[in-house]
């Protein structure tokens, strides 16, 4: 959703297409970032959450969801949801980098 129209315009239509379809993906995940880049962790994280209720193999999700618990500053779910992700991803780059993150905050 990138038209020319301002931002509150693209959340609507991504509302929108949540009222129709309340378990569409790629709209709870739009959502999420939105709120990650406006700083609403809280917010963030109940669209995380609820992606992995429909999609729970989402190694992306649990990421994401360890970011904004780290947004929050609640560092033992932030954990948490990274070591889902590590637990589940393929990307052997991206887990080695989760893991010494999850170090960093295990010793803070």
């Amino acid at each position: 959703i990138n038209g020319g129209g301002p931002p509150m315009q693209g959340i609507q239509m991504l509302r929108d297409v949540l009222a129709e379809d309340p378990n569409h993906l790629g709209a709870i995940r739009q959502l999420g970032f939105l709120s990650m880049r406006t700083n609403q962790f809280e917010k963030a994280i109940k669209r995380f959450e609820r992606l992995l209720e429909i999609n729970p193999e989402e190694s992306q999700a649990y990421f994401l969801l360890g970011e904004a618990y780290e947004g929050l500053g609640d560092k033992k779910n932030a954990i948490k949801a990274f070591e889902s992700f590590v637990s589940l991803t393929k990307n052997e780059e991206a887990k080695k980098a989760v893991e010494t993150r999850i170090k960093e905050l295990s010793n803070n």
